[in-house]
Formats: C-alpha cells, structure tokens, sequence
C-alpha cells in the first residue's frame, strides 16, 4: 500500500549517518550509486539471492551492506530447523529470500527501497520494505526530521493516510487504525519526491494479508 502526502523538501533537522566522516559529507551525493553488490548462495533447501548498492561514500556502503546481510542472517536463523532430524524437512529448493532495492530521487534526497521477501515455510512467505533516505550531503533523514514537531505532524498524516485507507473495498477499519496509528514504528518506510513524501505499508500492517 502507498501513500502519498504533500511534503516541502527541505534539508533542516537532518541528522548524521552513524560515523560518517566529514570529508565524505564535503562531496555532494556521497550516497549515490556506483556499482551494484550481490549475496547469493543455493543449497539443496534454500536459495539466497540478495541484492543492495555500492555508494561513493564507504560509510553508507557498510550501512546498505549490513542491512543485507543482517537479512540473509536472520533467513538462515529463522530456517535452520531444516538440520533438525525430528523435523520433516523442506522440499528441494523450497526456502527462499530475495532482496531487491530501487532509488527513488528529489532535489534535495535519494532513497533506496529496499524490498525482502522470503519464504521459510507455512501457507506463504512474507514481504517487507526498508527506506534509506539521505540528503545530498549524505545525511540520513529519519521520519522524525520531516516535522518541526513530530508529534503534531504524525497526527496530521495518520489522519489523512487513514481517511485515503478507508475508501479501499476491503478496508478494515481495526487494522487501519492500529497499522496507521501516529506512532514513529509505523512510518518508518517512506521517500521523498520533489511533490512529496510517500509512505509504504507491507502486509498485515494495515491490512489481513488476503
């Protein structure tokens, strides 16, 4: 689910990427993409097929990274059940975990979105977004920077994004008003274009899954 909301860029209350070196932030776009790294292993349960950008600044390439790999971690984690002899294991090439990203871009942001989706067993796997938006100085903005006073400003989209959900066909009314509540946990997926800011939701956040 995507909403989209009036936002006026601006590059205020930015806050800095975890130890990010000023010489790094002198150079404008330090995030922006020069080569496209892959994680991609098969065995006989489960195959991995993860993929995330490699950015002028070696800060925020470790930061994409980790996310990957902290990804492809979690994966073998939640499936090692597979190596369990008291438990009937995956068919052949059944498990799975696929990340994918694109960059969406504005005057002032870039954000890759990045899109996990896996399959460790039961009726169907699961898909979820993770944002990373940064500033042309490569700043991360966080949903906390887009308001002068979160609070107030997350009231005012909840408002909005509910009134937009309840107008789908299949709208129901206790998953919109938990999933989209005016708390900062459920807008943490979010990019900025030059006519806005969209929010993403994944399912069962605003949602059942059907």
């Amino acid at each position: 689910v995507f909403i989209a909301f009036t936002y006026k860029d601006s590059q205020k209350n930015t806050t800095d990427i975890p130890e990010a070196n000023q010489s790094a932030l002198d150079t404008a776009w330090p995030s922006n993409e020069v080569d496209k790294a892959s994680i991609k292993e098969s065995t006989k349960q489960y195959q991995i097929d993860a993929s995330y950008p490699v950015v002028k600044d070696k800060n925020i390439s470790v930061l994409l990274k980790d996310f990957a790999e902290s990804q492809v971690n979690q994966f073998k984690q939640d499936t090692s059940w597979i190596n369990d002899p008291e438990v009937s294991s995956a068919s052949e090439g059944e498990l799975s975990i696929n990340i994918d990203y694109e960059k969406k871009s504005s005057a002032n942001t870039e954000t890759y979105i990045f899109t996990t989706a896996t399959y460790t067993g039961g009726a169907h796997g699961i898909q979820f977004t993770k944002t990373m938006t940064f500033s042309k100085l490569g700043k991360l903005i966080r949903i906390e920077n887009l308001f002068s006073n979160i609070t107030t400003g997350l009231k005012l989209v909840s408002d909005y994004v509910k009134a937009e959900l309840m107008k789908g066909e299949y709208a129901d009314p206790d998953s919109i008003n938990t999933g989209a509540s005016p708390i900062k946990d459920n807008y943490q997926s979010f990019y900025i274009t030059n006519e806005g800011v969209t929010f993403i939701f994944d399912p069962y956040q605003v949602a059942p899954y059907s």
